[in-house]
C-alpha cells in the first residue's frame, strides 16, 4: 500500500465519530491531500493512531481485538488496492480504445472487459475471506458495524479526492442537471429577464 493511499484511508476513517474534528489541524490534512512528502511518516503514525481509537471505541474492542483487526485490515486493504488498480487500468484502456471509433482494437477491449469481470469476482472473494478471518475474533454485530464503517470511510475518501470540484464552475451536465438553470428569458447578460 502506498503511503499516500494509506494516509487518505486513515484520514477518512479517523473522521468517523468526530475523531478528526477535535485534532489534526486542517493544514496537515491539506498537506497530505496535496501529496507533500514532508513529515509523511509522522502524519501516517498519527492518523493510524486515530483510526485505532475510532475503531476501538465504536466497535467496543479489546486491546487484543484491536491489534488483530489492524493486522487484518492492512492485509485485505492491500489486496483491495491491487484489485482497484487493475480495474482502473482496464477501464482506462477501454476508454482509450472507445474514442478511436472504428479503429478500436476489439481484442484489447474484449480482454479488458474480461479483466473487469475477474476483478469483480476477486473483490467478492476478498470480502468473503475477510469475513471468515474477522469471524475468528469479532462478533457478527461487530463485523456488520465494521463493514459499514469501511463503506463510510470509502465514501469519505471519494469526497476528499473530489474536494473542491464544482466550486469553480457548474456541476457536470451544466446548470440544468441540478435544477439551477435560469428562468426563460433570463441569462448572464439579462438577469432581470426584461426584454431589451
Amino acid at each position: 500500500m502506498s503511503v499516500g493511499r494509506h494516509l487518505f484511508l486513515a484520514m477518512a476513517l479517523s473522521g468517523l465519530g468526530g475523531v478528526a474534528s477535535t485534532s489534526a489541524p486542517s493544514a496537515a490534512h491539506a498537506q497530505v491531500a496535496r501529496g507533500e512528502p514532508r513529515d509523511r511518516a509522522a502524519l501516517e503514525q498519527e492518523f493510524r493512531r486515530r483510526v485505532g481509537i475510532a475503531l476501538k471505541r465504536q466497535l467496543s474492542l479489546t486491546d487484543a481485538q484491536a491489534a488483530r483487526l489492524r493486522t487484518s485490515n492492512d492485509k485485505f486493504e492491500r489486496q483491495r488496492i491491487a484489485i482497484g488498480q487493475r480495474e482502473r487500468t482496464a477501464r482506462l484502456a477501454i476508454r482509450d480504445e472507445s474514442v478511436r471509433g472504428d479503429s478500436a482494437d476489439q481484442m484489447r477491449v474484449g480482454a479488458m472487459l474480461d479483466t473487469l469481470v475477474r476483478v469483480q469476482r476477486e473483490r467478492v472473494d476478498v470480502f468473503a475471506a475477510e469475513q471468515r478471518e474477522l469471524s475468528e475474533f469479532l462478533s457478527p454485530v461487530q463485523r456488520a458495524r465494521y463493514a459499514e464503517m469501511q463503506n463510510q470511510m470509502r465514501r469519505r475518501l471519494d469526497e476528499i479526492r473530489g474536494g473542491g470540484r464544482g466550486r469553480a464552475g457548474p456541476p457536470p451536465g451544466g446548470l440544468r442537471r441540478r435544477g439551477m438553470e435560469p428562468p426563460p428569458g433570463r441569462g448572464r447578460d439579462n438577469p432581470s429577464g426584461k426584454r431589451p
